[in-house]
């Protein structure tokens, strides 16, 4: 006997009546905002969960589609679209053909042809990204990787770049606009001094903060 399920979400401004599914293989939840459907597979004989959150994404030429969206950190150069969930076939997103997109309460940039989750969404001169990086070899999948970009001063760079690993010597530099803030940073004014051998990303979230409310000014 056919099972049908019916949800209804709403979600920041997003109303969908889902009329899931038709059949005994397929149904679907909701669970802190993300949208479960779980669909067996008869070759495999184990369900294939897809998480779905409520989101957007932005093409090339500015337009936003709202909809549904489902991304994994292993899989950074695509996303997986739908504009509801009663869609048959969904469609498959790469970086290089999206500006941006919106999972649920997460944003993710499209930079050199991988998806990049933004971390620091109120400050538009220093940003912050983290990108999932797969090893090659070895038996660890991989880990996340933090990067900064500061607006007509410094390209996408990986925290543990030499050209900003001291923050202390090598970032004042980029402040110059903000003397009082490039002071603390080249001082080692206490709560501007990095760790070493860490990431630092609560100084340098901390540094973009600053900066911004400085450029306002």
């Amino acid at each position: 006997m056919k099972n049908t399920i019916l949800l209804f979400i709403i979600s920041i401004g997003f109303s969908f009546n889902l009329i899931a599914l038709n059949d005994n293989s397929t149904y679907c939840y909701l669970s802190n905002n993300t949208l479960n459907i779980v669909k067996s597979s008869p070759d495999e004989g184990e369900p294939m969960i897809y998480n779905y959150k409520v989101g957007s994404y932005v093409d090339l030429e500015g337009n936003v589609k709202k909809g549904l969206i489902y991304f994994a950190d292993l899989n950074p150069t695509t996303v997986v679209y739908k504009e509801k969930i009663t869609d048959k076939k969904a469609i498959r997103l790469n970086a290089k053909d999206v500006k941006s997109f919106l999972w649920f309460d997460d944003m993710y940039e499209s930079l050199k042809g991988k998806f990049y989750k933004r971390l620091n969404r109120d400050e538009t001169k220093i940003k912050i990204y983290r990108n999932y990086h797969m090893f090659q070899t070895g038996r660890a999948p991989g880990l996340f990787r933090y990067y900064v970009q500061i607006e007509n001063k410094l390209e996408l760079t990986y925290f543990w770049d030499s050209s900003i690993k001291n923050i202390n010597k090598k970032v004042g530099a980029y402040l110059s606009d903000c003397p009082e803030l490039s002071a603390k940073v080249k001082n080692k004014d206490q709560g501007y001094k990095r760790t070493p051998g860490k990431a630092n990303l609560k100084l340098w979230l901390k540094i973009a903060k600053e900066y911004e409310n400085c450029i306002k000014e």
